[in-house]
C-alpha cells in the first residue's frame, strides 16, 4: 500500500451521531499530510506523467485538489486525478453528484460520491447563519451523551473534533457551557 494512503488512514476518526456510525477525516489534517513531496511520490506511478511534470502536477493538486486527491487515493484510483485537473474540477465543487462525474467509470463515480462525505465533515464555526445539514453530511462528534429530554426534543452533550470547529482554540481541553 502507498505510504501516503497508510498515513491518510491513520487520520480517520470514528463518529457516532443519532445512532449512526461513520468515519471522517479532518480536512485540515488531510491538507497538512498532503505536502507537495507526498503528492509527488503518490503520482509518480501514473504512467502518463513524465518525470519533468511531477512537480507541476503535485503543486496543482496540493493547491486546488487535495481533498479530491485524498478521496481518489483512499479509493485506490488516484491516477484519475488527472481527469479532474484537465476538466478544472477543483475541491470547491465538492460535493459531487453522479452527473458531474460521468467521465469516471460508473463504479468509481459511485465510490467517489459515497466516500467524499468522509473528507468534508461539517465544520462548526462562530458567526455562521443557521444551516440545514444534508443527510449524507457527517457531524464530527467524537462523543455524544444525552443530557436531557423535553417536549420539543433531546439535548446532547457532544465533543467535537478540534480540527472541525472554529469555536474555541484547538488546544483548549474543556469548554464551559452557557445556557441561553
Amino acid at each position: 500500500m502507498n505510504k501516503v494512503k497508510e498515513e491518510l488512514y491513520s487520520l480517520q476518526q470514528y463518529t457516532r451521531c443519532n445512532g449512526r456510525t461513520s468515519f471522517f477525516y479532518p480536512p485540515s489534517a488531510v491538507k497538512r499530510l498532503l505536502t507537495s513531496e507526498a503528492i509527488r511520490a503518490s503520482i509518480s506511478s501514473i504512467p502518463s506523467l513524465r518525470e519533468d511534470q511531477l512537480d507541476l502536477f503535485a503543486s496543482l493538486i496540493q493547491e486546488k485538489n487535495p481533498i479530491t486527491f485524498a478521496v481518489l487515493l483512499i479509493n485506490g484510483y488516484h491516477h484519475q486525478i488527472l481527469e479532474f485537473l484537465f476538466r478544472r474540477l477543483t475541491d470547491e465543487r465538492i460535493p459531487y453528484i453522479e452527473e458531474n462525474l460521468q467521465f469516471l467509470p460508473k463504479v468509481d463515480a459511485r465510490q467517489f460520491i459515497q466516500r467524499q462525505w468522509e473528507f468534508i465533515p461539517v465544520i462548526i464555526a462562530k458567526g455562521e447563519i443557521h444551516r440545514k445539514i444534508q443527510n449524507d453530511e457527517i457531524l464530527p462528534f467524537l462523543d455524544d451523551a444525552c443530557s436531557g429530554k423535553g417536549g420539543f426534543g433531546t439535548v446532547y452533550k457532544v465533543k467535537l473534533h478540534p480540527h472541525c470547529q472554529n469555536l474555541v482554540p484547538e488546544d483548549t481541553e474543556k469548554v464551559s457551557t452557557s445556557h441561553f
